[in-house]
């Protein structure tokens, strides 16, 4: 919401006529809104994805901004023109430098991931230097999230919905009993396993693909 009168922020109720639906509104205020921060949508004038990141990093905290900033990438949302801009734009906001660390630190490879947990397994797997595996590859009929072809490795990364009723398990199961029969080792890794249980997952691939590689 564009409010440049003020800098202070404040919550609104947002009510609709069933009251189910009524919501907790975050305004954010600021005398500092050039017009290339404003694009629009149907019409509505609307900060830019990118300023809209600028004025997160200074709200949020880190894990949940960088969060934001990967499904933002991830989804194309990004220019890299308005990105080199809002560095320049964002001197002396807060979060400016882990905005700008997150913007150096930028891989191609996140816009061919398909979910938010996808993406920042492989963000991980880079900063742990990885070798960097292929992205959603098609394996016979099943595509998977990430594959070594040097080690023979698949892994993938379940979300919050994983395992939902017995039609998926058993759809799960078949997939990845179809991998093992192509000599494949499958490793699985969950929401929570990725985000807070980091080093032991990435111990995990890390050792189970230096161990496929040395077994040739």
């Amino acid at each position: 919401m564009i409010r440049p009168e003020s800098r202070k922020g404040r919550n609104v109720r947002l009510d609709r006529s069933d009251s189910r639906y009524a919501r907790r509104l975050q305004v954010r205020r600021t005398r500092n809104l050039p017009d290339r921060h404003i694009t629009k949508i149907d019409g509505i004038p609307v900060t830019t994805a990118e300023r809209t990141l600028l004025d997160q990093a200074g709200d949020l905290p880190d894990k949940q901004f960088i969060h934001s900033f990967i499904e933002a990438d991830r989804l194309g949302l990004l220019d890299d023109t308005r990105l080199d801009q809002i560095l320049v734009d964002g001197r002396g906001f807060n979060g400016i430098e882990l905005l700008r660390k997150l913007v150096d630190e930028r891989d191609p490879r996140m816009r061919q991931t398909r979910s938010l947990l996808e993406a920042l397994l492989l963000m991980r797997a880079v900063e742990r230097r990885i070798p960097i595996p292929e992205v959603n590859k098609r394996i016979g009929p099943y595509c998977v999230d990430f594959y070594w072809k040097i080690g023979r490795l698949v892994v993938e990364a379940d979300g919050q919905n994983f395992h939902a009723g017995l039609g998926q398990i058993t759809r799960d199961l078949e997939r990845e009993n179809h991998l093992k029969r192509r000599g494949l080792e499958v490793l699985r890794f969950t929401w929570k396993e990725v985000n807070e249980k980091r080093d032991l997952t990435l111990d995990q691939i890390e050792q189970t693909l230096h161990r496929r590689i040395s077994q040739g």
